[in-house]
């Protein structure tokens, strides 16, 4: 196993895999910008470097300089998280060349993959269902956002641990995600999770991947695979009890799976709320819900400065509870509990969207607009 790995992000993101390194004994490296000095993430790694000014540009995408910091502290292994540089196969392939285990595929399977045409093509010839036209979208009433997450080994095994229904978006942002789908009977789902594995074993891929599919009924189509950690990937963890960001970590160091399809036994309902910020500043009083199955993703602490170059992502809020009924009442508790003072964020309009007689009904489709109205 791995002695030091370095992540190459920040944020919630950052802080879920120091997390994750902590509990497997691994050392961890942060790397952060001048505009993150304070940022939890810094404070929580063993070793923290600064790789440049504030923009992403000047940091965060700075590959050179990622690859040296991780070289000069002694990482074997670079975590990319999401956004940034995760499904950025010159960077992969940067890190191959150095010596460093990235963890995520391999670069040529990031290149394939990212080309969604190319992609289509593969999968389709594994049997995998694709639109006959390419320019599919979700502009029909009745499509929604459903997808698979895979685990894969460099043995040639893989598993499928469920999907994630996604259809709650902004402006092509996903707001709400929950595990399993509503709109998905048992005969669908097994053909669903099976479809994604043939896709994933087509592209040889490995580590943590996501298989994306737009559903019209009983039809199903793919459209492209995410090759890196989703932000969504505890909607999973928490329905599964798998922990995918350390099973990304084993992978990447040539750890056989040690779970079969057999054995994914996914249980009960999980939900996730993604809270955003309208605005940059200093977050005053902070209160995070708690209880059974209750789990907030954040970096956020009370005195933090927000700061305006990256993304608007404050914190992920997911519940997890017997029955769907429940974890909806469990996900209203706890947005009502959330206290985030200092900013605006969507707090309020979450709440409108999990309250929803739409959204509650489980038939709600890929717009914001009738959830809220």
């Amino acid at each position: 196993m791995f002695s030091k790995l370095l992540i190459a992000n920040r944020g919630e993101v950052a802080v879920r895999i120091i997390r994750a390194c902590k509990e497997m004994g691994i050392s961890t490296v942060a790397v952060y910008s001048t505009a993150d000095e304070e940022a939890l993430h810094v404070s929580l790694a063993d070793q923290n470097i600064c790789i440049g000014g504030p923009t992403a540009q000047e940091s965060y995408l700075h590959q050179e300089r990622i690859v040296t910091a991780a070289l000069a502290t002694g990482a074997q292994a670079v975590h990319p998280g999401y956004g940034f540089l995760a499904e950025n196969a010159d960077f992969a392939a940067l890190c191959q060349k150095h010596g460093l285990a990235f963890v995520g595929p391999r670069p040529e399977v990031i290149s394939q993959m990212g080309d969604k045409a190319q992609a289509r093509e593969l999968v389709k010839q594994a049997g995998v269902p694709v639109s006959s036209d390419s320019g599919f979208t979700d502009t029909k009433a009745a499509v929604k956002h459903v997808e698979v997450q895979i685990l894969a080994d460099e043995h040639g095994n893989a598993v499928a641990l469920g999907e994630r229904e996604c259809s709650i978006r902004h402006k092509g942002q996903k707001l709400v995600e929950e595990a399993p789908s509503p709109a998905l009977t048992t005969e669908l789902r097994t053909a669903l999770c099976e479809a994604a594995v043939r896709a994933a074993k087509a592209a040889g891929y490995t580590n943590a991947g996501t298989a994306l599919f737009l559903l019209e009924g009983e039809n199903f189509y793919f459209t492209e695979m995410c090759t890196r950690l989703q932000t969504e990937h505890p909607v999973t963890e928490m329905a599964t009890g798998i922990d995918i960001v350390k099973w990304q970590i084993r992978i990447a160091d040539g750890i056989p799976l040690d779970v079969t399809q057999a054995d994914i036994q996914a249980g009960g309902a999980s939900i996730e709320c993604r809270i955003h910020a309208a605005s940059a500043g200093e977050i005053g009083f902070f209160h995070v819900p708690g209880g059974p199955q209750v789990r907030f993703d954040t970096a956020l602490y009370q005195g933090y400065v927000v700061p305006p170059y990256y993304d608007s992502l404050l914190g992920k809020l997911i519940v997890h509870a017997k029955t769907r009924e429940e974890a909806l009442r469990k996900m209203q508790a706890a947005l009502s509990e959330l206290v985030i003072d200092g900013i605006k964020c969507n707090i309020e309009e979450q709440i409108i969207t999990i309250d929803s007689p739409a959204f509650r009904s489980g038939n709600y489709l890929p717009t914001s607009r009738q959830v809220t109205s």
